[in-house]
């Protein structure tokens, strides 16, 4: 679905306005020139979107969970390589 062929899943409103970002895993985790936000001007339900300009593709809320859910694995998994690094390191230098 495109910013042009928007349907709110809650409410079937079909007008969007952008939406700020909010909280420090939005900033850090969405490219301010890749990813933006836009909210349904009925019912304010939030919805990303990925993409350049007026072709961005609105993530549906089944979408929004995987990409979440990877988004906790990639960063599980950069903690728990960092730990190994961490734990090789210290055991090198004994």
């Amino acid at each position: 679905m495109t910013v042009h062929s928007f349907k709110c899943e809650r409410c079937i409103g079909t007008e969007l306005a952008h939406s700020r970002r909010h909280g420090i895993m939005e900033y850090i985790l969405t490219p301010p020139p890749f990813v933006g936000y836009y909210r349904c001007t009925n019912c304010k339900q939030r919805y990303p979107a990925i993409g350049f300009g007026e072709n961005r593709e609105i993530l549906k809320k089944s979408t929004q969970d995987v990409v979440k859910a990877g988004a906790i694995v990639v960063l599980a998994m950069g903690a728990i390589a960092a730990f190994i690094g961490l734990i090789s390191m210290i055991h090198v230098t004994q």
